[in-house]
């Protein structure tokens, strides 16, 4: 729960869509830096005054070079070599910086490129939560410990997932510096980061808790109050419900910033002034969602907290088909008789944030109290997600092996202790799913109301800090009064759905934040410290 700062300010953060509860993260990921530009990091492990609050862990500076203080015409650069065993691709990255100055030392410039490629591949085995054997039937074979099958746990759902990733960035970070004397010194830096996120992930699971599933259940075994195995068969109950999915995502991430600073600096006092604005777009452009369905026979998991195993009846690309749709529907028809194949969604988060801020700070010689600093921060941030999709049905009845199947990978599962159907079985062609779901009647879009929002939000900051030190202690006591209003904008309904309205809420408070930090050198490479911050 660290927060990361560069310069001191945030930087907007953009998501690519690969997880809908956070659109925007709460940090910028400073590796998207060269390293060539970065210059000092500071790490803060508790809260001072002086710095922005919102951090639970601590707070990291990325400071990053000034053309001032590199020799005349630097260059540097570097290049490495990423390789991931699971996707079994490499790829090279690399970075430069280039930075002058005149002769007098009072105006300089700087620009620093990265670009790198990763091809990534995850897997993994999923639960989705547990429910209870209360539905397994009577005529079930059970066995055990002769713990009650019916209050037993039994897994809501079995998956067996599989993840690729291209993943391209490319970005560029400038600096101008201009000292036209002793006092003032003026810094403007400014970054641009354009990455493509683009991705394709299939899922194959079971679930037991679908459908008055646990009703096909013939056999099962109980151990500690956990089905920790069962048998689901195709008879008299029914078809054992079972689905394959493919969702491929295209998302490009940009980040943008500039900030200008003014120093002036006296023989005691030092008055800082800063405004900028930063600025982050991601999402979905957008994702492409299929589905398939096991069409026959039945299916059994077991499992004991460490290795997992599903096997199907029938696990071949054949047996994952859907049904057509009646003809006449309207394109995107939501009737009982339609059979929806996916859908197209698109989602586009925006996170912008602009500030002023003043700061001044005084030499001291009072008693322990060595530094006074106060100043003021106004922060103006809006951060949004919008977002739309449409229903596509199928025509005419579907089956895997029109999409160009293949298989999950050999070793992809390697050490998480599946087995089974769990680790090999086929997968869809990112293009053949894209491509039937073009070509099929485009159901209209509707908003994601749900997933769609704004927010908006300023804040108002005043601090005053005292740094003190003697001997081997030192620290600082201060105090930030935080005035934030915010102003949310959502959808809202009271009918189940059918019906939405647009809501906005506004809340306002104010709060003040004390923070008060000691530190002892008890010796040349240990330090004890205490803080007491709100």
């Amino acid at each position: 729960m660290n927060r990361v700062l560069l310069n001191g300010q945030t930087i907007a953060s953009g998501d690519w869509g690969g997880n809908p509860t956070d659109t925007s993260g709460r940090t910028f990921n400073y590796t998207l830096l060269s390293p060539e530009i970065i210059g000092l990091m500071e790490v803060y492990k508790t809260p001072e005054a002086r710095i922005d609050e919102g951090s639970i862990g601590g707070t990291v500076i990325v400071h990053t070079r000034k053309p001032l203080d590199l020799p005349k015409n630097t260059i540097r650069g570097s290049v490495g070599y990423n390789y991931n065993d699971r996707s079994e691709e490499g790829n090279p990255r690399g970075s430069a910086l280039w930075s002058w100055k005149n002769d007098d030392e009072t105006f300089g410039a700087l620009i620093s490129a990265t670009h790198d490629k990763q091809d990534l591949a995850r897997a993994g085995i999923e639960y989705f939560g547990y429910t209870t054997g209360a539905n397994i039937p009577a005529s079930a074979t059970i066995t055990g410990d002769g713990s009650d099958v019916a209050t037993a746990r039994v897994p809501a759902g079995i998956n067996s997932a599989f993840f690729q990733q291209t993943r391209e960035r490319s970005g560029v970070q400038g600096a101008l510096q201009w000292k036209p004397n002793e006092q003032n010194e003026f810094n403007l830096t400014g970054l641009y980061i354009k990455g493509k996120y683009n991705n394709f992930s299939e899922s194959r699971y079971v679930c037991p808790a679908c459908n008055n599933d646990l009703q096909k259940v013939t056999s099962a075994n109980v151990q500690n109050g956990v089905v920790t195995s069962a048998t689901f068969g195709d008879g008299a109950a029914g078809q054992p419900y079972a689905q394959l999915d493919a969702n491929y995502r295209e998302s490009t991430v940009t980040t943008k910033s500039l900030n200008l600073r003014h120093d002036w600096s006296g023989e005691k006092w030092v008055f800082t002034t800063q405004v900028g604005d930063t600025k982050a777009t991601g999402g979905k452009n957008p994702e492409y969602l299929m589905k398939f369905l096991m069409t026959d026979g039945g299916y059994n998991y077991a499992f004991d907290g460490q290795n997992t195993a599903v096997n199907y009846d029938n696990g071949g690309a054949s047996n994952w088909t859907l049904p057509g749709s009646p003809a006449g529907l309207p394109a995107g028809s939501q009737d009982s008789s339609a059979m929806q194949a996916g859908g197209i969604f698109y989602q586009k988060s925006t996170d912008e944030e602009k500030y002023f801020q003043w700061d001044a700070a005084r030499d001291l010689e009072l008693g322990p109290f060595t530094k006074l600093l106060f100043g003021y921060k106004y922060i103006n941030h809006n951060n949004g997600v919008d977002a739309r999709g449409n229903r596509i049905n199928t025509t005419d009845a579907i089956s895997l092996t029109q999409f160009n199947p293949g298989t999950t990978p050999s070793g992809l599962y390697d050490g998480l202790g599946a087995s089974g159907d769990l680790t090999t079985w086929p997968t869809a062609s990112l293009n053949s799913i894209r491509s039937y779901l073009l070509s099929q009647p485009q159901g209209p879009y509707r908003p994601d109301y749900g997933s769609s929002f704004e927010v908006k939000e300023i804040t108002q900051n005043f601090y005053t800090q005292l740094n003190y030190e003697t001997g081997k202690w030192r620290g600082n006591v201060g105090v930030r009064l935080v005035d934030t209003t915010d102003k949310s904008l959502y959808w809202q309904t009271a009918d189940g759905g059918t019906n939405y309205s647009r809501v906005a809420e506004t809340n306002d408070y104010r709060k003040a934040l004390p923070s008060f930090n000691i530190a002892y050198d008890i010796t040349d490479d240990a330090v004890l410290r205490f803080s007491l911050p709100r």
